[in-house]
Order: C-alpha cells, then structure tokens, then sequence
C-alpha cells in the first residue's frame, strides 16, 4: 500500500485567498525491532543479534560525533547541531535560560535520489474532514453511576475536538429522549445543556444535568461547527438514564 496525500485547508489566506497544504498519511510504522526484522529477512548470512550490534554502535558514534561538535553526513541523513531562541545582537553569547541546543537532520545523497526519481509514489486519499469524538462520560455526582444522568448536577465528558461556541444555538450538548420499553415517546425534542465548563485542552467538557428531566433514557450528542457552516455531531455510545 501507498503513502496518500491528503489536501488540508490550511489557517492562513494569501493575498485574501483561501490556501491549502498537503498532508501524508503512511502506510505503516515500522520501529527499529521491525526493521531488524526486514533485514533479517532479506540478509540470512547475518544474525539479528549482529545488526542490532551495529545499529546500536553507529548510533552511539553518532551521538558522540554531534555531542563534539561535529556535522555528521550519512547516505540517508545528515545530522547537525542547532541552537534555538532570540538573540539580541551579534555579540549576544548562548544562555541555557533563554537559548536551547537541539539537533536538526536533513535529507542525505541517497534518500534525496530515491525521491527524485519517483521511487517514493503517492495515492490520492479522501479528503478527512475533522470531527468531535466522544469517549466517555462520567458522573461526578458523588457514586452515582457512570450510565446515569443526575438532574442538578455536574458530568464531564471526555474525547477531543469538543469545543464549541456558546452563542450559538445549534451547538453545545444536547440530550434526546429515547423511546421507553413500550415504544412510545411523547417528545423527541432535543434539550440543550445550558451551564457547562469547557477546558483549553479542547478534549474535556464539564456541563450541570438539566433541572426536570424526566425519568427515562436519553442520548446524548455534542455538535460543533467546523469553519463558518458545517455542523459536526459526536454521539455518546451508550444511553444515559434518569430514573
């Protein structure tokens, strides 16, 4: 399977203009044990236990090289020392306090010609559209039950991109009667949670349960907008229950 380029809308605009960048979407992952694997598989004449000798030594040389100041040309990579921060002229001399040492690499001689000659080659993927996602919900009314709904008091749902805009009324948190064992529901309207807290973290959000709800089974959705018109809903897996 392919690398996928995937086309993202990015937050800036050129000259008033919507612009876009590209994002790869890899087909695996593959750790240093699972490379180990690969050559073993393809060099029979060398033991796993020999090349994890030389991998772990070059990479030791390697830092040892960098750590004494030297710039280090692989066929793959190159290694360099890098320094980060504001300095405040020419004369200014590196301080732990505002300046941080870092390493940066680069493409070597070997990987930049695989590229070039189009032996790395990409699919087209669907575009992704972000979505909320919901995870978990928890009562934080005392020891009342995780598959409850406690009028009066507060819950926290958990999941990522869960932040909305208050003002307006199509997004928050909302509860949806659910039909009762007979199958009969007088009222399907979605009730919208008014006091809620919700966190930088953009993954948790703190909401007090409605006064009044009656006893039953409720689903619960948070929806947000993504950019100025589509609405994204997340749906909670299980049932919350006033009894």
């Amino acid at each position: 399977m392919n690398a996928q380029l995937h086309v993202v809308k990015s937050n800036y605009k050129a000259e008033g203009e919507e612009t876009y960048h590209a994002k790869i979407k890899h087909s695996d992952t593959l750790t240093q044990e699972d490379l180990l694997e690969e050559m073993a598989w393809h060099h029979s004449t060398l033991t796993k236990t020999d090349m994890r000798a030389f991998l772990e030594s070059q990479e030791k040389t390697i830092i040892r090289a960098l750590l004494q100041g030297k710039r280090v040309v692989t066929n793959l990579v190159h290694y360099k020392l890098s320094a980060k921060g504001i300095f405040t002229d020419e004369n200014d001399q590196f301080d732990e306090d505002r300046h941080t040492l870092s390493a940066s690499v680069s493409l070597g001689p070997g990987l930049r010609q695989a590229i070039n000659n189009k032996t790395v080659t990409l699919k087209r993927g669907q575009s992704v559209q972000p979505v909320p996602r919901l995870d978990s919900y928890t009562n934080l009314h005392n020891s009342d039950p995780n598959t409850v709904l406690t009028p009066t008091y507060n819950a926290r749902l958990d999941g990522d991109k869960l932040r909305f805009d208050p003002a307006d009324p199509e997004q928050g948190v909302f509860l949806i009667p659910m039909a009762d064992e007979t199958g009969l529901l007088a009222d399907r309207t979605p009730i919208r949670v008014t006091d809620y807290v919700q966190t930088d973290s953009n993954r948790t959000v703190i909401f007090r349960v409605p006064d009044g709800l009656a006893a039953g089974a409720y689903k619960l959705e948070l929806r947000r907008r993504f950019g100025k018109t589509r609405l994204a809903t997340a749906t909670l897996q299980n049932a919350l229950v006033v009894t």
